[in-house]
């Protein structure tokens, strides 16, 4: 069964933090938010909205804008303010995707486009002692993006 052109951005941008975080083998990456107990350092990426904006005037094409979460947890303020600026500083110039349906996980597949990042924001997700066993810090990460086939 051939994967979607969604689920392999999903796909490339999951790899594209695992790259970016070959040099921090202590950081755990998720495809979506973990399900287990926590790992600190992690880094979970979540896609959330499939926005259709039109696009050719007569038409019924559409362009779709994807909205992704990065939620980076660290063990203290230091630790996830240093994750969260290595992700914000490189992905400014986009996410290549990647075809996956050519084997899983192939040693270098094509390119068949790039996310282009047309909003970016960064918020701090208080954590309230009282209310969780282990302290943790966090942050969030959303950005909303644009398909550019190749």
């Amino acid at each position: 069964m051939t994967m979607l052109l969604e689920r392999l951005q999903d796909l490339s941008i999951y790899y594209y933090l695992t790259d970016l975080f070959t040099s921090y083998p202590t950081v755990e990456i998720f495809d979506g938010y973990p399900d287990s107990d926590l790992v600190i350092p992690s880094i979970s990426i979540v896609n959330e909205d499939i926005n259709f904006k039109p696009f050719e005037l007569g038409n019924r094409k559409r362009k779709k804008e994807r909205l992704w979460n990065i939620d980076v947890y660290g063990s203290n303020k230091a630790q996830r303010d240093e994750l969260v600026s290595i992700i914000i500083n490189d992905i400014e110039d986009g996410i290549l995707v990647y075809d996956y349906n050519e084997g899983f996980p192939p040693s270098s597949p094509s390119q068949i486009g790039t996310l282009s990042i047309l909003d970016m924001g960064v918020r701090t997700v208080r954590i309230f002692p009282e209310l969780v066993e282990k302290l943790y810090w966090r942050s969030s990460i959303r950005f909303l993006t644009q398909y550019n086939a190749i």
